[in-house]
């Protein structure tokens, strides 16, 4: 998997302070070894995904009293921020990321890699060890119908846009909200 960022701070531009404008892609490649070899619920790496280029997350950040609350409008991956570790980054198997159990009860995998889907998170982080985030979002960011992918009837939820450029409003809705505690902070060489 390549990924591609762009972020872009248009307070010199525009002159929004706190204001953060993001895109990404990414170009999957290779095949998934857990769905032709093992089709067990649990994929192996927590990058196995339907081959693809597609747009990936495209959104707006603006923050308020020194980014202590931040709102992010556009097309979310809700893993990167929501039911994730500050130390699953140093893993590849994808339990130490967006959880299973989110994966299979929600359509397509939920909003997580590689789908994303439009929506607003809201964050409010009034110290170094709290932060309060609540989403609302596209439930079903690939528009495809509830299935299992490694059930009887198999079915492949990425494969229908496989682009990313579909903004889907026509299902449901997704609400989340986390209450996050930072017990040990990171340091960041």
């Amino acid at each position: 998997m390549t990924t591609l960022t762009l972020n872009w701070d248009p307070e010199k531009v525009l002159g929004f302070k706190h204001g953060l404008f993001n895109i990404s892609a990414m170009q999957i490649r290779g095949r998934s070894f857990t769905g032709e070899n093992i089709a067990n619920l649990n994929p192996i790496s927590g990058t196995e995904a339907d081959r693809s280029t597609r747009l990936w997350e495209l959104w707006y950040q603006q923050g308020f009293w020194d980014d202590k609350f931040t709102v992010r409008i556009g097309k979310l991956a809700l893993d990167q921020e929501f039911n994730i570790s500050d130390y699953a980054a140093l893993f590849m198997n994808s339990s130490f990321g967006w959880s299973m159990i989110s994966s299979l009860d929600t359509y397509s995998g939920g909003v997580a890699y590689p789908l994303a889907a439009p929506g607003i998170r809201f964050a409010f982080q009034p110290n170094e060890n709290w932060t309060n985030l609540f989403a609302i979002t596209n439930d079903n960011p690939n528009d495809v119908s509830f299935c299992n992918p490694s059930g009887p009837f198999t079915c492949d939820p990425q494969s229908k846009h496989l682009s990313g450029t579909r903004f889907n409003f026509t299902t449901g809705v997704f609400i989340i909200n986390e209450l996050q505690y930072h017990l040990n902070q990171l340091i960041q060489l």
